[in-house]
């Protein structure tokens, strides 16, 4: 594991702030939108619904894949800091998860992750 070290003094001159307050803000950052991002799938149900003309037991997989990834996910994580380190995962995270959440939501046909990867239409696409 990766200890960092930061010059709060040198921090303090430069006129900035201090290491320990952009780091709060940064986390801070990422755990709103983390929790933005669930309350959106739970959000979206209903509209996946009437888009896809699908029940709400076709469309809660959805959520259930979600939360599947998340499981998944949150294992690894502890993998990757140790590689990577934590700073640098941790940024390299927040890029790729707003940057995924940027693009679905500007996904607007089935040819974009959004749709295509969603559990209703990859129903509706094989049977």
């Amino acid at each position: 594991m990766q200890v960092m070290q930061v010059d709060t003094q040198a921090a303090r001159r430069s006129g900035g702030l201090d290491y320990k307050w952009i780091l709060a803000m940064v986390t801070i950052l990422g755990v709103f939108m983390s929790i933005l991002d669930q309350t959106i799938v739970n959000i979206a149900i209903p509209r996946l619904q009437t888009t896809f003309g699908a029940d709400i037991h076709s469309v809660q997989w959805v959520l259930t894949a979600y939360i599947l990834a998340q499981g998944v996910a949150t294992p690894t994580a502890a993998f990757f800091a140790d590689t990577l380190g934590i700073k640098r995962f941790y940024i390299i995270s927040l890029i790729a998860f707003t940057l995924g959440s940027a693009l679905c939501g500007l996904a607007r046909s089935s040819r974009f992750p959004s749709r295509s990867c969603s559990a209703s239409s990859l129903r509706k696409n094989v049977g």
